[in-house]
């Protein structure tokens, strides 16, 4: 979960205001395993974490480096 959250928030950083800021650091605050399952629907999402940032940090899609996923698809 971290190059995911670190990646949504080098991405989104500028953009968000201070209550947004503070909800990110909350979601952050989160442990790891639980946030996996909340994302993948593997377990039930606690309300506390139905928020407009939660969804958004839910539907990011990170971009990877495009040169790892070459070299990975050049083992195969």
């Amino acid at each position: 979960m971290d190059l995911v959250l670190g990646q949504f928030a080098e991405d989104e950083i500028a953009v968000l205001g201070d209550a947004d800021l503070d909800e990110l650091e909350r979601i952050m605050a989160e442990e790891d395993n639980d946030l996996v399952r909340w994302i993948t629907g593997a377990t039930e999402t606690p309300e506390h974490m139905l928020t407009p940032m939660f969804a958004r940090i839910a539907a990011y899609r990170p971009d990877f480096d495009p040169v790892l996923i070459e070299k990975v698809r050049t083992k195969e």
